[in-house]
C-alpha cells in the first residue's frame, strides 16, 4: 500500500505541473527575426538527411511486466507525464536513439517526445500550434550539436531542446512543455508498475539492443568521453565537464542547470536563482533529481537530509520526495515542483550561455543548515 500511495503521489505531482508549464511556451527565446536568422545561419550539416531517421507515430506499448524480459536494470528509461488521465509512459533510450522523435496522438491531442543523442537532450511537448496538430521528424542538421526538427505540416524548422521554430511559416512559435524524468529501468519499473512501455518496432533491421554511440555506461563510448562531434556557436563552458548530465530548467525567465551526479551525492541542495529560493533532492525511489521552490506558507525554508529523511531546518517537520510535509508542525504544507529538460552540460550551456549552475556560488553551504544560523 505504501508503494502504491507513493506512485500515485508522484504521478499527481508530475501531472499537476502540467498546469503550470502549459501556460507558456517552452523556453521563450529567441525574440527577434535577427536571432532566428542567426540560428539558421549557424546550422551544421551532417551526413544525415531528412527521412534517414524515421520518426515513430503512435507506437504500440506493452506492460511493465511484459517489458521485464526485454530490458536490463541499467537501461536508461525516459519518462513522460501526459495529462487527461493518460499518466506516465516510458520510452527506452535504446529505442529513441534510432528514431529521435515519437509522435503521439492520445485522447484526441497531439504530442511529440524528442531525444537528441549527440546532445543527450530529452524533452516532450504538446505539438499543437494555432489549432494545427503538428507531426515532427528529425531534419538531419544540428545547431550546437542539438537535433533540428521539421514539421510535416508547414516545413518549419524547430530546435529540439527549446521547442521553438526558427525558420518557416511558424518561425517564433513555441511548443508547450511536458514534465519528464530520466531514470533507469530498475527504478522505473518499481516506481511506476502500471505505466505503459513503448515497445521496440518490429520488421526493421535496426539493432535496438545496440546503441550506435556506444553504451551509456561504457568509458569508451561517446556518452562518457569529452568528444564533441560538431562545432559550437560559442566557447565551451568549463564550469562542468562537457558530458555532465544535467537537468536544465527555466523559472520566471531565469535559466539554470543542476548537475545530477552532484545532487545524487549530496542528497539535498538548497540554492538561489536570483530572488528565487530552490531545492534539489535526489529521489531514490525514482532514481532521479527533483526540484522544488523552497517557499512554505509565504516563508523561505531550508532543508537537509537526516537519516535519509528530508526535514526543514526551522521546525524539523518531515517531508516526502513529492514536496509534501507528512509529519511535524508543517504537516500538510507542500512545495511547488519545477520540471525541465535533460541534456549534456555542453549543449545546455551553448544554448543558454547566461545559465546558472548547481553546484555554484548560489548553493547554501552546509554550515548554514543549522537551526538558528
Amino acid at each position: 500500500m505504501m508503494v502504491c500511495c507513493r506512485v500515485m503521489s508522484l504521478c499527481a505531482c508530475l501531472l499537476a505541473c502540467l498546469v503550470y508549464m502549459g501556460e507558456r511556451p517552452a523556453h521563450a527565446l529567441p525574440k527577434t527575426q535577427a536571432e532566428l536568422r542567426e540560428i539558421f545561419d549557424g546550422l551544421t550539416k551532417t551526413s544525415i538527411k531528412h527521412g534517414d531517421i524515421p520518426a515513430l507515430f503512435n507506437p504500440p506499448t506493452i506492460t511493465v511486466n511484459d517489458a521485464s524480459n526485454v530490458y536490463e536494470d541499467e537501461e536508461p528509461m525516459l519518462l513522460v507525464a501526459f495529462p487527461d488521465g493518460i499518466g506516465i509512459r516510458m520510452y527506452p533510450q535504446s529505442t529513441l536513439v534510432w528514431h529521435e522523435v515519437v509522435n503521439e496522438y492520445l485522447r484526441s491531442r497531439p504530442y511529440c517526445v524528442t531525444y537528441s543523442p549527440i546532445s543527450g537532450s530529452f524533452a516532450a511537448y504538446e505539438s499543437s500550434v494555432d489549432n494545427v496538430d503538428l507531426i515532427f521528424d528529425s531534419e538531419g542538421r544540428l545547431y550546437n550539436n542539438n537535433s533540428v526538427l521539421i514539421d510535416r505540416n508547414t516545413g518549419s524548422l524547430w530546435l529540439q531542446l527549446p521547442g521553438i521554430a526558427f525558420d518557416g511559416p511558424l518561425a517564433g512559435k513555441g511548443l508547450k512543455q511536458l514534465p519528464v524524468l530520466w531514470t533507469d529501468w530498475a527504478h522505473a519499473r518499481k516506481a511506476f508498475p502500471k505505466a505503459q512501455v513503448v515497445s521496440r518496432p518490429r520488421g526493421t533491421s535496426r539493432q535496438y539492443g545496440k546503441d550506435p554511440y556506444g553504451s551509456y555506461h561504457a568509458k569508451d563510448s561517446y556518452y562518457q568521453s569529452d568528444i564533441i562531434y560538431y562545432p559550437l556557436s560559442r566557447l565551451l563552458d568549463r564550469r562542468l565537464p562537457p558530458k555532465t548530465p544535467v537537468v536544465g530548467l527555466e523559472v520566471e525567465n531565469l535559466f539554470f542547470a543542476v548537475d545530477i551526479g552532484y545532487v545524487k551525492k549530496a542528497r539535498s541542495v538548497n540554492f538561489f536563482l536570483g530572488p528565487l529560493a530552490l531545492l534539489a533532492v535526489y529521489d531514490d525511489a525514482v532514481g532521479s533529481v527533483r526540484v522544488f521552490k523552497r517557499n512554505v506558507w509565504g516563508e523561505v525554508a531550508l532543508f537537509r537530509m537526516e537519516n535519509k529523511q528530508l526535514v526543514d531546518i526551522e521546525t524539523g517537520s518531515k517531508w516526502n520526495m513529492d514536496g509534501l510535509a507528512v509529519a511535524g508542525n508543517l504537516k500538510g504544507a507542500s512545495l511547488d515542483a519545477v520540471f525541465g529538460v535533460y541534456a549534456f552540460w555542453f549543449a545546455w550551456a551553448a544554448m543558454y550561455p547566461d545559465t546558472a549552475v548547481v553546484p555554484g556560488p548560489t548553493v547554501v553551504p552546509d554550515s548554514a543548515l543549522v537551526k538558528g544560523n
